[in-house]
C-alpha cells in the first residue's frame, strides 16, 4: 500500500483476471512440457562443437570461479549472462571435491586455468537455461493475464513455448532467453507501478532494467515501458505529482545504473568490449550491404520464418498488433455488422488499453531503436519481443472466440447444445496437436543422427580406421578429393 503522501490521482490499477481450476492445470502441464523438451534440446551433443558461441560464457565461468571475482575474460555478454551458471558450476565442483563422484566433475583437468569443459558442464549450463526458459513462460502469462482473460494468455504463453527458437535458445548458453525473462518480469513490475506509483515501485522498476542491461547490452530497452507509465502518470496526474513522477523516474535510472554497475564493476573491460561489439556489427553489415530500412524490413518478415512463430501465427499476430493499436489510441472499433451482432464494437477498457499501450510502445520502440543503431539482422537478438507479438496473437483469437461462443446462443437454443463451444473447443485442441508435435519433434531431433553421421559410421566400418581418400562431390563445384585419416575427422560433404 502507498502513503497517503504518495497517492497518486492518475493512478491505473492494472488487475489480473482470474484464473479457472483448468487453466491452472493446462498451465502446469505447459510448463512440465516446456521444461522437458528444452531439457532434452539440450542434453544431446554436450561438447564444445555444438554451439560456438557457447565458449566466451564458459571462459566466463572459468574465469569467475578461478579468480573468485566478477573480473570477466571477455564482456561480448554482461555478468548476469554468465553467473548463474557460475553459481551452479560452484555447487557441482564442491561436490566433486567432496564426494570424489566424476559425475559432479565440470572440467576436464585439475587446474582451472585451462582445458576443457565435461558433458556434466554443458549439460548443467543448459539446463539453468531450461529453467529461464520455462519461467518466462509462467512470467508471460501473470503478464498476459493483464491484458486479456487467463485462457488467452495461456494460449499465448503456448504460442511462445512451441517457436523453435525460443526453444533452441532455451537449450542454449547464451544471454538472449535470461534478457527475455528479465523483461517480462520488469515489464510486469511496471504494470505494478501504474496502479502504484510510489519511490519503491520505481526502484524495484529501475533494479529490473538494470538487470536487464546486466544480462545483455540490448535490455536497456526495457526501460520503455517504465517511461511510457511515466508519461501516463505525469499526463493524468496534478502538477505536484507530475514532478514527483518525474524525480522517480530518475531515480529509477540511477538505481538502474547502479544496478549494472554492481555487477559489472570492470567498466573498462566492459567499454573496451562494447567498442568491438559495435565494429563486428559494423564490419558484417557493411560486407552483407546491409542498411538500417533493409533491417526494419528483415525485421518485419522475421516474424513469418519457421524458426519464429511461421505465416500462420505470423499474420494474426500482427492483425492483432494493428488491431490492438487501433484500440490503444482509439479506445473502441465498430465492425460493420448488423446491430446487436457480436461483433458489432470491439471495446478495450482503459487500465487495458494502457497497459498494451506499454506493450506495444516496446514492441515497436525495440524494432526501430534495433533497425536504426545496426545495418545487421541477428534473429537471436529479438527473442524478448516475441513474447508481446505471441500475446497479441493470442488476444485476437480470445476475442474472436469469445464473440464466437456468444454468437452461438441463438443456435444453442435451437438446436439444444452448445455448438459454438464444441467446435471452439475442437479447433483449439487441433490448434495445440498442430503447433506441439513439431515442436516436440524438433526438441528430440538432436538426438537423432544425421545423414552425413550415418555415412561417416558406415565408411569407417567398411573402410576401417587407416584408409586415406574418399571423393566428395559438390553439386556448385567440381568433383574434389577429401583427405580422411581417422574418425576424429568429419567430412565436409557426402553424397
Amino acid at each position: 500500500m502507498s502513503s497517503p503522501e504518495e497517492s497518486h490521482s492518475g493512478a491505473v490499477p492494472v488487475t489480473a483476471a482470474p484464473v479457472p481450476r483448468w487453466v491452472r492445470f493446462a498451465l502446469g502441464a505447459l510448463l512440465l512440457w516446456s521444461l522437458a523438451a528444452r531439457l532434452i534440446y539440450g542434453s544431446a551433443e554436450l561438447h564444445a562443437s555444438r554451439f560456438y558461441d557457447e565458449r566466451f560464457s564458459l571462459r566466463n565461468v572459468r574465469a569467475v570461479l578461478a579468480s573468485n571475482t566478477l573480473q570477466p575474460q571477455n564482456a561480448y555478454y554482461p555478468s548476469l549472462s554468465h553467473l548463474p551458471q557460475a553459481a551452479v558450476f560452484f555447487v557441482s565442483r564442491t561436490l566433486h571435491r567432496l564426494t570424489g563422484e566424476e559425475i559432479f566433475s565440470v572440467y576436464n583437468d585439475e587446474q582451472e586455468s585451462g582445458g576443457g569443459y565435461t558433458p556434466t558442464a554443458y549439460f548443467l549450463a543448459r539446463a539453468v537455461q531450461a529453467v529461464f526458459g520455462t519461467l518466462s513462460l509462467w512470467v508471460m502469462f501473470a503478464v498476459g493475464r493483464r491484458l486479456m482473460p487467463a485462457s488467452a494468455a495461456l494460449f499465448g504463453a503456448f504460442l511462445l513455448a512451441v517457436v523453435p527458437n525460443h526453444l533452441r535458445l532455451s537449450a542454449f548458453f547464451k544471454p538472449d532467453i535470461l534478457v527475455t525473462l528479465l523483461t517480462l518480469l520488469t515489464f510486469l513490475w511496471t504494470l505494478q507501478l501504474l496502479g502504484q506509483p510510489t519511490r519503491r515501485r520505481y526502484r524495484i522498476a529501475g533494479v529490473g532494467v538494470g538487470l536487464c542491461v546486466a544480462a545483455k547490452y540490448t535490455g536497456v530497452l526495457a526501460c520503455l515501458p517504465v517511461v511510457a507509465a511515466t508519461g501516463v502518470l505525469m499526463a493524468r496526474g496534478s502538477t505536484p505529482e507530475r514532478w514527483r513522477t518525474l524525480r522517480y523516474l530518475v531515480e529509477a535510472g540511477l538505481v538502474s545504473v547502479l544496478t549494472f554497475f554492481v555487477l559489472n564493476p570492470h567498466i573498462p573491460v566492459v567499454l573496451r568490449f562494447a567498442g568491438k561489439i559495435d565494429r563486428i556489427y559494423k564490419t558484417k553489415g557493411a560486407a552483407a550491404g546491409g542498411s538500417h530500412l533493409s533491417v526494419l524490413w528483415e525485421e518485419l518478415v522475421m516474424f513469418f520464418s519457421p524458426a519464429m512463430h511461421g505465416p500462420l501465427v505470423g499474420i494474426v499476430g500482427f492483425v492483432g498488433v494493428a488491431t490492438l493499436a487501433a484500440l490503444v489510441v482509439r479506445g473502441r472499433l465498430r465492425q460493420p455488422s448488423p446491430p446487436g451482432s457480436p461483433m458489432e464494437e470491439i471495446v478495450l477498457p482503459l487500465e487495458r488499453r494502457i497497459a498494451w499501450g506499454l506493450g506495444l510502445t516496446f514492441f515497436f520502440g525495440f524494432l526501430l531503436v534495433y533497425a536504426a543503431s545496426t545495418t545487421i539482422l541477428k534473429v537471436n537478438n529479438f527473442l524478448p519481443v516475441l513474447p508481446f507479438f505471441a500475446l497479441a496473437a493470442a488476444w485476437l483469437l480470445g476475442e474472436v472466440a469469445g464473440r464466437g461462443l456468444r454468437g452461438g446462443e441463438a443456435v444453442r437454443r435451437v438446436v439444444g447444445f452448445d455448438v459454438s463451444r464444441f467446435m471452439i473447443w475442437g479447433l483449439a485442441l487441433v490448434t495445440v496437436a498442430t503447433f506441439a508435435v513439431p515442436a516436440t519433434t524438433f526438441a528430440v531431433s538432436p538426438h537423432q543422427p544425421t545423414t552425413q553421421q550415418l555415412a561417416e559410421t558406415w565408411l569407417r566400418r567398411q573402410l576401417g580406421p587407416e584408409l586415406a581418400w574418399v571423393v566428395a562431390e559438390d553439386f556448385e563445384q567440381d568433383p574434389v578429393h577429401v583427405g580422411y585419416s581417422g574418425p576424429s575427422q568429419h567430412l565436409w560433404q557426402m553424397i
